[in-house]
């Protein structure tokens, strides 16, 4: 019972400071943002909607979606403004052309909106304050270097606890999957802040957490608040696999098959955790979103049936296309890596590898992700890639322990 109010505590008090501090981002004038909004709009029809840069693909399709919903906020009505999430439409209604709905809403020309409520739309806590300061291009800059101070500061942190082979298989894994770019896309950004900050948290206080499931139950908690469906499972995989690591490390237990058990008996119940954050605080945002007269429930479901769906423009796709699909967009670097990785490690004698089952557990949940969500997956498998991430990570993290014993071996 004490567990349970703990957890209703923890649910109330996210819920609180959520609606406070997007009500309090939505008192903002929208006059004041629209300078930078304008730029905003200029520079996404240079570029494209989703233009390349390097090996991967920015998403100026969703920015233009989030810098409409950030203008149309009303500050005369703030708490519903931040409850609706409106987007402005204009008179064609075309959501696939939301460039062209950005620059109409900046004339005075959008005159219908789409209820974009189904997500509590939380990157507006920092989008709207650094859009009254910053352009878009400024605002990029500073993204990427709190990117690179995170990828960093967590590097670091592997090294100090862990040691070289984990820091260097980790950055090798970030660069492959395209960290680096992460800031120039507002999309990408929270998930990939989510992460690294979770990871920091985790590395730095392993053994002062007393309740290791509350803090993945707030991970997930804020991965639904802030992303929109980017790659949110690298949140929980990219910590959890970290976490692994530090407790084999620091497993004291002499029975090595109970040792395994424990780590795979922990790690089912952070994810369950994760999951379950993740699912209560967004759909949290449905049930106010109806108490506060605005129907999201309905539309939430049916979205959510869709995006889970295997049914593309009328055409059913197997599952096996959604993986494939997905994987394309890892290039060929990153299938490399994996292939020389999995190779070597089947040379290496089982027996050194099964106090790792916990990281090939946390390399399949990409994969199971995708079985969940087919049709999103599909359809925006230039971003949903990334969460094959946690699946590179996983498998050189349960490869490099055995590399060492069978060095010692020698």
């Amino acid at each position: 019972m004490k567990l349970l109010i703990k957890y209703i505590k923890v649910i109330l008090i996210m819920l609180i400071i959520m609606v406070a501090s997007l009500v309090i981002v939505s008192c903002i004038p929208s006059k004041y943002i629209k300078e930078n909004t304008e730029k905003a709009a200029e520079v996404f029809k240079s570029e494209g909607q989703i233009p390349k840069i390097s090996y991967i693909y920015l998403d100026n399709f969703t920015d233009s979606v989030m810098m409409n919903i950030a203008y149309t906020i009303d500050n005369n009505t703030p708490y519903m403004s931040a409850i609706k999430n409106n987007i402005s439409l204009s008179e064609e209604k075309d959501l696939e052309n939301p460039v062209y709905n950005l620059e109409a809403l900046l004339n005075n020309e959008a005159n219908e909106m789409y209820l974009y409520s189904r997500y509590w739309n939380g990157y507006l806590l920092y989008v709207r304050p650094l859009l009254v300061i910053f352009d878009y291009n400024m605002i990029r800059y500073l993204l990427t270097a709190i990117i690179f101070s995170l990828g960093i500061i967590v590097s670091c942190l592997i090294y100090k606890k862990l040691g070289l082979n984990y820091a260097i298989v980790t950055i090798i894994s970030l660069i492959l999957f395209g960290y680096q770019f992460l800031g120039l896309s507002i999309q990408f950004f929270s998930v990939a802040m989510i992460m690294m900050i979770s990871s920091i948290y985790i590395l730095i206080k392993f053994s002062d957490i007393k309740n290791i499931n509350i803090v993945f139950f707030i991970i997930g908690g804020l991965t639904s608040f802030f992303d929109l469906l980017t790659a949110p499972i690298i949140t929980f995989g990219f910590p959890a696999i970290l976490w692994i690591a530090l407790v084999i490390k620091e497993e004291k237990h002499k029975d090595k098959e109970k040792e395994k058990q424990n780590n795979i008996k922990y790690l089912i119940l952070i994810l369950i955790n994760w999951f379950l954050g993740y699912v209560i605080i967004w759909s949290s945002k449905w049930v106010i979103g109806e108490i506060s007269g605005v129907r999201t429930i309905t539309d939430a479901i049916y979205q959510l049936l869709s995006r889970t769906g295997n049914n593309i423009n009328g055409e059913k796709i197997n599952v096996f296309k959604v993986i494939n699909n997905n994987i394309l967009f890892t290039k060929i670097p990153s299938i490399i890596y994996i292939y020389i990785f999995i190779i070597l490690g089947i040379n290496i004698k089982i027996k050194n590898r099964k106090n790792n089952i916990s990281y090939l557990v946390i390399a399949i949940l990409p994969i199971i992700w995708y079985i969940c969500t087919q049709n999103h997956s599909y359809i925006h498998a230039r971003f949903t890639y990334r969460a094959l991430l946690i699946t590179i990570l996983s498998i050189s993290f349960a490869i490099i322990p055995s590399f060492r014993l069978e060095k010692k071996e020698k």
